[in-house]
C-alpha cells in the first residue's frame, strides 16, 4: 500500500511529514536536494523520492478548489 506522504515543513535537520493525517518527523538527510514545502514523496526501500506528477497534479487540485472559492 502506497501512503500519500506531504512535506510540511523543514525544522533545522528533520523534515515533518504529512502522513495519514499524522505529523512524523524524519532526518533531512533522507528526502531528496530540491524538495520543497508540499511536494508529494513516495517511500521505496527506504528512501524517498518526490511524485513530480502527483505534486503537480495535488496543487492544480488546490488551485481549482480556491478558484471556486474566489480565492
Amino acid at each position: 500500500m502506497i501512503k500519500m506522504t506531504i512535506i510540511e515543513r523543514f525544522e533545522k535537520n528533520v523534515a515533518l511529514l504529512e502522513q495519514d493525517g499524522e505529523i512524523i518527523k524524519v532526518d533531512r538527510g533522507l528526502i531528496p536536494l530540491g524538495a520543497k514545502e508540499g511536494d508529494l514523496l513516495v517511500l521505496t526501500n527506504g528512501f524517498y523520492s518526490v511524485d513530480i506528477k502527483g505534486t503537480e497534479d495535488r496543487r492544480n487540485e488546490i488551485l481549482r478548489k480556491m478558484k471556486g472559492l474566489g480565492l
